[in-house]
């Protein structure tokens, strides 16, 4: 086991839970199963997360409550916008929560997110669905490693061991 705490340029494997404070519903987790890797200080998890895990070692258990700023921003557009069916290729099976690329009036490109179908109307939202919301992140680290020099160049962990390919 090494003694390397969590900072900038290192390789972080985290088993967590994810809960949202306001309802109590567990929205992903990874307990239990392979860690999740990333490469700390890149921008690549939340920032209340990243800074929260900052300084901890393999082993150390977490409860982090990240409110709407250090998570996915306070909500500030307009909300979900209804949008015709027809008005997206007839190929594309639409499911809430799903993400999508889409070229405004002014051609430029916008993600947007379903957050709702009910009949011929889909509801669609420029902010991710979980804006707005205080999170709760429980879990514990399971790695802490020096990212390779590939890593390194790539910009993100390349699997808890180093070595995944993509």
């Amino acid at each position: 086991m090494s003694d390397r705490t969590i900072e900038d340029g290192a390789i972080v494997g985290i088993t967590y839970t994810l809960t949202d404070v306001d309802n109590g519903k567990v929205l992903d987790r990874n307990a239990g199963g392979e860690p999740f890797a990333f490469l700390s200080g890149q921008g690549q998890v939340l920032k209340g997360l990243e800074a929260g895990l900052n300084g901890m070692a393999v082993g150390t258990e977490f409860d982090l409550t990240l409110e709407p700023a250090d998570a996915y921003g306070e909500r500030t557009g307009p909300g979900p916008q209804a949008v015709k069916r027809r008005e997206f290729r007839k190929d594309v099976h639409m499911r809430e929560g799903m993400r999508f690329k889409h070229n405004n009036s002014k051609g430029e490109e916008v993600i947007l997110w379903v957050t709702k179908i009910a009949g011929s109307r889909i509801y669609v939202d420029t902010e991710h669905p979980l804006t707005g919301k205080t999170l709760r992140f429980t879990g514990k680290v399971e790695l802490v490693r020096d990212a390779t020099e590939e890593e390194l160049a790539h910009g993100h962990a390349h699997g808890v061991h180093g070595h995944a390919n993509h």
